[in-house]
């Protein structure tokens, strides 16, 4: 405790917790999707914010389960001016912290986004990690890499090789979540 605080403990361990979730994000995009989080649309606005968790849009669809298509900003006064709104032609575009439709909603309907949520920040012992099959052990060796200078050891390069490779087998046993057989056939749509 004289070399290492618990502020210090803390931060490489989010630090490594941040790095672990982006990593696993890689690879499997549906493993921190939350739960749908609905936008009702008013009269004449256009932005509405995000969640303060948002990370990465994973798709928007409409009350009747259909994808809603992403617009660029770019495109978004021109589409507003040429297109009148209905839930069947709108679309949907990102701008910093809002979420926006195009054109310019002039009735109440709801829309449902699914999105990564940020990795929450630990800050207490009796915090939980969510990592696939309490893969947490990896983050011991983030944690020595980072007090290897403190603490005056010369190999930390040890300790982030051993991250990593933690890191690796974690993507592996994560990529696939579902119950479906992998196929090893020639795809229909391969000419052959």
């Amino acid at each position: 405790m004289k070399l290492i605080n618990n502020k210090d403990a803390f931060r490489w361990l989010n630090e490594g917790y941040n790095k672990a979730q982006n990593e696993l994000n890689l690879v499997n995009q549906s493993y921190k999707v939350k739960s749908e989080w609905s936008v009702t649309t008013s009269d004449t606005t256009q932005e509405y914010s995000l969640p303060d968790d948002f990370s990465n849009l994973i798709s928007v669809t409409n009350a009747d389960g259909e994808p809603v298509s992403f617009i660029n900003l770019a495109k978004v006064p021109k589409n507003d001016d040429d297109e009148s709104y209905s839930s069947n032609n709108v679309k949907y575009f990102l701008r910093g912290k809002k979420i926006g439709f195009s054109p310019v909603p002039t009735s109440t309907d709801i829309y449902y986004v699914y999105y990564q949520a940020k990795v929450t920040s630990l800050s207490s012992y009796y915090d939980s990690i969510d990592l696939p099959d309490n893969n947490f052990y990896p983050l011991v060796d983030f944690m020595l890499y980072r007090a290897a200078p403190k603490l005056h050891r010369p190999n930390s390069k040890q300790y982030f090789d051993a991250f990593m490779e933690g890191i690796t087998n974690m993507k592996i046993s994560s990529h696939k979540q579902n119950s479906a057989l992998d196929s090893w056939s020639i795809g229909q749509r391969a000419n052959v």
